[in-house]
């Protein structure tokens, strides 16, 4: 490359309207030029770096197939490296290309386009985001600043007639506001008037990188300058609607309701039980995505050896899975997503055909012995033999696998039948009806269960449907039901600690699951709301003591940090540094590892309850290391995990107000879409396997994608979406 020896004189700084004229005569200089530091308008090259990087987007641009083009500086470059997944989202079926260089100022982009970074192209738009190298103390005054940018915009209105630019505020920078920061708000001021809205379209969305006290975090702009993949998902939702009508295609959120239509319709049509003597209105829960077949035997097989074959990609229990029929639920999101459509869309078809499931499995397909219904952790209902099937063959076993969200609705369609199975949970689920010790596990067809085994979850679900039964019949059994539960969870709580045990059998007995007992701390204030004010108060009184003891173990959401703890010895509340219950995991993928997000909801629910702020400092801190992470590997993700994290950052942004939370949810939105659908309607199974199978989550996913589309789209239709995997 040829040097650069230094300017011989200081170029005159001309008004706006007569700078694009003198930049003409300048620009034969300056290839032998390095400008004076105050002239924001002089083009010039940088040094031999700088000059293969800009050779190589004139070999790109001789290529052709340009539809948008993004100019700037190093935090445009940026969209190679910490941007790019985001890039990959958003621009990657665009036909774009970056022409960022890290360090331009507006005289170095001014050479650039005049030594043909676009030319021979007319792309369908040009964003631009340049100026912050000329704010620096001993660059350019704000004026000067202006005179650079307006160069910029008048350059490329110059060589790209027909292109609409979207001309972008330049970015605030530093953590607290600062002199630069109020330079850059004065020339934001200036060149927002080169709006003309035919060709220049100016939009401000720097105040999207802030937080409320205006300070800027590490989590959007790690040297508060340049961004984490966080602050480039919140550049590219911030701008997507207004891009995408310059572009004249589909705003990349829009298809999200499109798609859970497409996903209910899908189902609806084509996943209903056709098989056997009665052909019932249940959904399937395992089939071809193609043909919506179910597995016959020898792709049950096939099914059955994923799990022996390939546990790490896979993730899935064999004796959880109903492959030949319907299991409510499992797929109960799926039935919230019917319900939500119907109040989004005023469509009344998808209220019914959720109404028309409900009512017939739970009048249908209910034990006659015990009350008990095939459903939940390995139980369901078969469509071949028009019976219950699970585990052991003989009396499959009843347990639930998630809370069921339903109750209401389910009560108003099949009052009796909701009532037994409340009676079917004391008479058969309950082993100790003095004690109220009991076992998660009964089994369906005849009495059988046990001591010992029950989880505080479990006991906090039975504690739900009971409360719900007697606010209908005001029967006392259902009190005493309660009465007998809570009981045995304050018996069995450590003394000094309040730690309710994860079980009362002998060899787990110091052993506390955290995020089980304040899912039970969840149902046990709900059921409160319905029983009398005594019974009520000590409900609460015992999810308050499960409050204070969750909110003091050490949960960590550093950036590298452990996140919850996930077991803890009952009387020190030390967190377990080995063995099957440590901590959540980010990205976990198998059965029995959580991650962060469906226990960050459960907080969420627990915080819209009480208004802890302990709980909500939680949500938000979980919500952080999502604006950072993403997961490395994906063919063993579930559908259901990328659902709980788009739901959490929806979260952090109730609790916050803050947009960067939305953008990122949109950005894992984006890529579940690339991940699990494309060839059909239907989530698959996880990336690698490819049919459908409703254990994995995908009706969470589409919920997920749903209650995004509402917030964005239709904030004024309030949503009962609840968390029910937990």
């Amino acid at each position: 490359m040829r040097p650069t020896p230094k300017t011989v004189r200081r170029p005159v700084r001309l008004p706006c309207a007569l700078a694009l004229a003198a930049f003409t005569a300048l620009t034969t200089l300056a290839v032998h030029a390095e400008p004076a530091a105050h002239s924001a308008v002089t083009p010039a090259p940088r040094g031999e770096n700088w000059m293969k990087r800009h050779e190589s987007f004139n070999e790109r641009v001789k290529q052709g197939n340009v539809d948008l083009i993004f100019v700037g500086d190093s935090i445009t470059q940026g969209w190679e490296g910490a941007g790019k997944e985001v890039w990959a989202r958003y621009y990657g079926h665009r036909n774009a290309v970056n022409l960022g260089i890290g360090g331009d100022r507006t005289q170095h982009v001014l050479w650039r386009l005049d030594h043909g970074n676009v030319n021979d192209i007319q792309p369908k738009a040009a964003v631009i985001m340049i100026g912050t190298n000329n704010s620096g103390a001993n660059r350019n005054t704000a004026s000067e600043m202006v005179d650079g940018v307006t160069a910029v915009v008048k350059k490329l209105r110059e060589k790209l007639p027909q292109t609409p630019l979207l001309l972008l505020d330049i970015f605030p920078r530093g953590e607290q506001f600062n002199g630069q920061r109020g330079k850059i708000l004065q020339v934001n001021q200036a060149i927002r008037k080169l709006h003309d809205n035919a060709f220049v379209h100016y939009l401000a969305i720097g105040h999207q990188f802030l937080e409320a006290d205006g300070s800027i975090s590490k989590e959007i702009m790690p040297d508060f300058l340049h961004f984490t993949p966080g602050g480039y998902a919140v550049w590219a939702s911030s701008i997507e609607s207004k891009l995408s009508k310059l572009l004249g295609d589909e705003p990349v959120a829009a298809s999200y309701l499109g798609r859970v239509r497409d996903y209910a319709d899908a189902l609806i049509e084509n996943a209903r039980d056709t098989h056997g003597e009665v052909h019932s209105p249940l959904f399937a829960v395992s089939f071809n995505r193609q043909t919506y077949a179910i597995p016959d035997e020898v792709e049950r097989k096939r099914l059955f050896q994923i799990r022996l074959d390939d546990w790490q990609n896979w993730g899935i229990r064999n004796g959880d899975r109903v492959h030949t029929g319907a299991n409510p639920m499992l797929d109960q999101d799926f039935y919230q997503i019917l319900y939500a459509l119907t109040a989004l869309t005023g469509d009344s078809n998808y209220e019914k055909e959720a109404d028309k499931t409900l009512e017939w499995f739970f009048k249908n397909c209910q034990s006659p012995t015990t009350g008990l219904l095939p459903w939940g952790e390995h139980t369901g209902w078969d469509f071949m033999e028009e019976k219950v099937v699970g585990r052991p063959k003989d009396n499959p076993i009843h347990e639930f696998a998630e809370a069921w969200v339903l109750w209401d609705r389910s009560f108003e369609l099949a009052t009796d039948n909701c009532v037994r199975y409340a009676q079917g949970l004391w008479e058969h689920q309950i082993g100790d009806h003095e004690t109220g010790d009991f076992s998660r596990h009964a089994h369906y067809i005849t009495h059988k269960t046990d001591t010992g085994n029950g989880y505080p979850r479990h006991g906090g679900f039975y504690i739900t449907v009971w409360s719900e039964a007697y606010e209908r019949t005001q029967n006392p059994l259902f009190l005493k039901a309660i009465k007998t539960l809570l009981g045995h969870f304050v018996r069995t709580s450590h003394p000094e600690t309040g730690a309710i045990p994860c079980c009362t059998v002998e060899s787990r007995a110091t052993i506390m699951w955290p995020d089980s007992n304040i899912s039970l701390a969840v149902d046990l204030w709900d059921g409160a709301d319905r029983v009398p004010e005594e019974l009520a108060n000590a409900m609460r009184a015992r999810a308050k003591k499960t409050d204070e003891v969750f909110l003091s173990l050490d949960h960590d959401f550093s950036p590298a940090g452990k996140g919850f703890v996930c077991g803890a010895d009952t009387g020190t509340l030390e967190r377990f540094a080995e063995g099957n219950w440590t901590d959540s995991d980010t990205w976990a993928t198998s059965y029995g590892k959580p991650t962060d997000a469906p226990i960050a909801l459960i907080c969420k629910t627990r915080y819209d309850q009480t208004k802890n702020a302990g709980y909500r400092n939680l949500v938000v801190s979980a919500a952080d290391r999502y604006l950072l992470a993403a997961p490395e590997k994906t063919e063993g993700l579930h559908p259901a995990t990328m659902g709980e994290v788009v739901r959490l950052l929806l979260a952090a942004h109730d609790l916050t107000e803050n947009d960067r939370y939305v953008a990122r949810a949109k950005f894992f939105a984006d890529w579940s879409i690339e991940l699990f659908l494309g060839d059909s309607p239907l989530p698959s199974a996880t990336p690698k396997y490819k049919h459908y199978e409703i254990i994995s989550g995908g009706d969470t996913l589409m919920l997920a994608l749903l209650d995004l589309w509402a917030r964005t789209n239709k904030p004024d239709v309030k949503l009962d979406l609840q968390h029910a995997i937990r």
